[in-house]
């Protein structure tokens, strides 16, 4: 008796798996992997970068994830400002209307630093009509909003730059839009346009080099732009 039980069980179950076979075949679209459209694999920072799906079908789902595990949807993903950071796999899956099959693919970049268009002594900088070359003491610390804060003076004037992160911040380009550069906090001149590079040396000390970056005073816009230069390593 228990025998025919278990046999008639069998039975039913190899007769339902074969009817979802048969259902996800009748009525589920098969997913065929995805083509990301040629484009090139290697940036430099602050490029754009497009990927898109060279084919897609109309009702199909996209979804492109980074190489952080950020997930997008879209037949198209855009990197802005691209960072070193950025570098590595990005992968798309495919889903059809039911999301009852998928398939991926995926494409690897990689992102260089950007060169340095100019070339100072260590520890020094100079800025038209007010501050001339001279040697500076640079060092980094948290201010009271948490953000990581390098501080760099001279003879005559001192340098802020404060970056939007806690912790010493990664190499890079980093665009005036991203970061606060001052000079003297009390003459109230800061940079408004153009960014500084940023390198961490092999002792794990940060260089910081700026080139020709304009700076003005917010509170009387009028008066003269001063432009300066720094190569500016931290103790």
């Amino acid at each position: 008796m228990n025998l025919k039980i278990h046999i008639g069980i069998l039975v039913y179950s190899v007769i339902a798996l074969l009817f979802c076979s048969c259902e996800k075949a009748m009525f589920c679209d098969a997913v065929e992997d995805p083509e990301i459209e040629k484009m090139d694999l290697n940036y430099k920072e602050t490029d754009q970068i497009t990927f898109k799906i060279a084919k897609p079908k109309n009702g199909f789902t996209y979804v492109w994830y980074s190489p952080k595990g950020e997930s997008s949807m879209g037949l198209m993903k855009q990197l802005n400002q691209v960072r070193v950071n950025q570098s590595g796999t990005y992968k798309v899956v495919v889903y059809n209307e039911k999301r009852c099959d998928s398939a991926s693919a995926t494409v690897s970049i990689s992102v260089g630093l950007k060169p340095i268009p100019c070339t100072a002594a260590p520890n020094t900088a100079s800025f038209s009509s007010l501050i001339q070359a001279q040697n500076y003491t640079t060092t980094g610390e948290l201010n009271l909003f948490g953000n990581y804060v390098v501080k760099a003076k001279g003879n005559n004037h001192s340098l802020t730059i404060e970056f939007p992160t806690n912790k010493k911040p990664e190499d890079g380009y980093y665009s005036t839009e991203d970061i606060y550069v001052s000079i003297d906090n009390t003459n109230n001149y800061t940079a408004s346009q153009g960014g500084i590079y940023v390198r961490n040396n092999a002792s794990g000390k940060l260089e910081i080099t700026f080139c020709d970056l304009p700076f003005a005073n917010v509170s009387s816009p009028m008066l003269q732009i001063f432009t300066g230069t720094a190569y500016l390593i931290e103790n």
